[in-house]
């Protein structure tokens, strides 16, 4: 709004809550503002400087009022709710904030005349205090104190890894352990990636992992296509209902309708995640098949999608397999940047050297590393050496 030259003025008001000093409230800003990056700073103190930003402390009762109001010439908008403006308010809590659409505009201007008398009742001594200089100082300071669990929350923001703490609201404690660690490397290696090969062995529920993940995107707005086996539909629109999801929060696609010529694949254009199960059945890209091919377009015209493979045999008929998947995966930015990795020159190099029947022990070495890259595969064998504790719990988790 700033820059489109329509923000005038820009006023606070907040409550202290049960901080009662002009100190722990300025310790509560340092703390917050220490995720500001410098842009953020800047575009803060401009604001400041130009006087179109200005707050005050509300100290005389208890504070709990979330009242936004939105002046434009002689119109106001108002919204009022418990929502505020904060990641929480906006994501996770359950909040609600609505417009006062029916109000006269007596009515509204009785609004303005309230905030106003709250704005007078409230002190400025935080602001004698330069709080524009206390928040860059935190913000530019190495060493700021946290408490220990906004310590862990911020640093996983940093890495990248916001799934760590994202709150799934379904009931999933009848998952495995393993099933969780499957989940959050998915997660990782999609991100990372934009790809992954999620390549459990027979019956440790793959369809459990791909329909947590699936929440996961859906919870983000995203919008998801599931690529399935007909023969396995009711299971995994039986899964999806177990994780919190319907039917019609995810879009359908039978194995079957790919395998069709005439196929219409720019209907799903704009699809954020592409869940691909039994994906052993695209590994073959010459000559290339009709399914194969339907589904290298959906993913081409989705060039910043997440792709996820789901099979328990990745290597079937010949080492090339993993590659032929990998493949699928490779478009857009991501092509970039596994060229810039050499992540490509180490897949040709594999192709040409199983190809020629060359297989050396280094260039198994380094299949192994792009299979540790691009997929996430626990055995059998795993569960009684590191999961001994989710033998009880798989015998109710169908694969």
């Amino acid at each position: 709004m700033d820059r489109k030259g329509l923000l005038k003025e820009f006023k606070l008001v907040m409550g202290p809550e049960t901080r009662e000093t002009t100190k722990e409230v300025l310790e509560a800003l340092k703390n917050d503002a220490i995720v500001l990056d410098d842009e953020t700073f800047s575009f803060i103190k401009e604001l400041y400087d130009e006087k179109k930003f200005d707050f005050r402390i509300f100290l005389e009762r208890n504070f709990h009022i979330k009242l936004y109001l939105f002046e434009i010439g002689n119109e106001i908008e108002i919204w009022a709710g418990s929502a505020n403006l904060t990641e929480a308010g906006l994501e996770e809590n359950i909040e609600l904030i609505v417009p006062t659409a029916a109000l006269t505009f007596e009515d509204k201007d009785l609004y303005r005349k309230f905030f106003d008398e709250i704005w007078n009742r409230s002190t400025d001594e935080v602001e004698n205090l330069k709080v524009i200089d206390v928040i860059e100082e935190a913000s530019l300071s190495e060493v700021v104190y946290l408490h220990p669990r906004d310590f862990i929350i911020n640093l996983i923001k940093i890495l990248g890894k916001e799934y760590l703490i994202k709150n799934i609201s379904a009931d999933l404690s009848y998952l495995a352990e393993f099933q969780n660690m499957s989940y959050y490397l998915c997660i990782d290696k999609l991100t990372r990636h934009g790809g992954c090969i999620l390549a459990n062995s027979f019956g440790l529920g793959k369809t459990d992992v791909g329909c947590m993940i699936a929440r996961y995107y859906k919870e983000l707005g995203k919008r998801i296509l599931i690529v399935y086996p007909p023969v396995v539909e009711g299971h995994w629109k039986r899964t999806l209902k177990k994780v919190g999801l319907k039917e019609s929060d995810v879009e359908w696609l039978s194995r079957g309708i790919l395998q069709k010529r005439e196929f219409d694949y720019e209907k799903y254009q704009g699809v954020d995640l592409i869940i691909v199960d039994e994906a052993h059945h695209f590994r073959i890209s010459k000559p290339k098949s009709n399914r194969r091919e339907n589904l290298e377009n959906i993913i081409k015209i989705n060039p910043y999608s997440h792709v996820l493979l789901i099979t328990a045999t990745p290597i079937n008929t010949s080492l090339l397999d993993f590659i032929e998947l990998v493949k699928l995966f490779i478009k857009g930015n991501y092509k970039e940047r596994f060229e810039a990795e050499g992540i490509l020159y180490k897949m040709r190099e594999i192709e040409r050297n199983v190809k020629e029947k060359i297989i050396t022990q280094e260039i198994i070495e380094k299949l192994n590393r792009l299979i540790k890259t691009f997929s996430v595969r626990i055995e059998w064998p795993d569960l009684p050496l590191y999961f001994r504790e989710d033998l009880k719990k798989i015998a109710n988790v169908e694969d």
